[in-house]
């Protein structure tokens, strides 16, 4: 998988603003709006997890990527959903490319991110108060994470289950309003079932995804970005975005773990 992604090649220049060859240099990772924790379960074959485990804890949630088009030196953010179990994130330059992935489940996920892309901005009209929205916000997160996990990585022909199969998820920290899975869990399993009764279709033909490649591909993560016409400005691509790399564990509060800043 990381070999197919370091050779992807890089995106037409007419597809992205004047500036799109030049590297994007990625220097802050975060949760936005927070994360949960869990634990990751992997039995395919697809690579081994971290330090070879069989499960590994986790968090769990969109990410938040800062940093800067090192052509303009203009600021660039993205919200990212990570999508390698395989390895950690790191801050570092990265190249635009096209996607490259399994075209079944590429489509998938297209379906997944478009049908989801509002899910957490609408809990603001829910009547919650602040600190319930918050948490709520975490729990619609960790749902759409999970939801990628499973399409990206569950056994082709096997129905997306988010507590079974090849791939799964399972830890306390999924679980209620201060800090838990299992009622994200229930969440994605529903976006899941979505996706297996195909009551979800593509919202937008013109979405389509595309990767940020790492220039140091051997000790970094490819990160992959849902875009439509007409492509936006670097600042603003962050509306949609799946990203390559697993934010580990020791991220939160610390901002250590397999993770550098220029």
């Amino acid at each position: 998988m990381k070999t197919a992604f370091a050779t992807a090649a890089l995106l037409a220049s007419t597809m992205m603003p004047a500036a799109a060859n030049a590297a994007i240099n990625i220097t802050g990772i975060s949760g936005d709006p927070g994360f949960r924790t869990g634990v990751i379960n992997y039995t395919g074959t697809g690579g081994a997890l971290p330090n070879g485990q069989s499960s590994v804890a986790v968090n769990v949630g969109r990410i938040k990527l800062t940093g800067t088009d090192t052509a303009t030196n203009g600021s660039v953010s993205f919200l990212a959903y990570c999508i390698d179990i395989f390895d950690y994130l790191k801050a570092g330059l990265f190249d635009i490319a096209g996607f490259n992935f399994d075209p079944a489940k590429e489509d998938k996920l297209k379906v997944l991110m478009t049908n989801t892309a509002g899910a957490i901005a609408a809990v603001d009209s829910a009547a919650l108060t602040s600190a319930q929205k918050l948490e709520q916000k975490k729990n619609v997160s960790s749902a759409i994470q999970m939801a990628v996990w499973e399409v990206a990585f569950e056994t082709t022909g096997n129905p997306f289950s988010i507590t079974a199969g090849d791939f799964w998820m399972s830890g306390s920290g999924l679980s209620g309003l201060n800090g838990g899975v299992s009622s994200a869990q229930t969440l994605a399993q529903g976006f899941l079932d979505n996706l297996n009764t195909n009551a979800w279709s593509q919202v937008d033909p013109n979405w389509t995804l595309k990767m940020l490649v790492p220039q140091d591909g051997a000790n970094n993560q490819t990160q992959a970005f849902l875009v439509s016409a007409p492509v936006p400005e670097p600042s603003t691509w962050a509306l949609l975005i799946l990203g390559f790399g697993l934010v580990g564990h020791a991220l939160r509060g610390r901002r250590r773990l397999a993770v550098s800043y220029a």
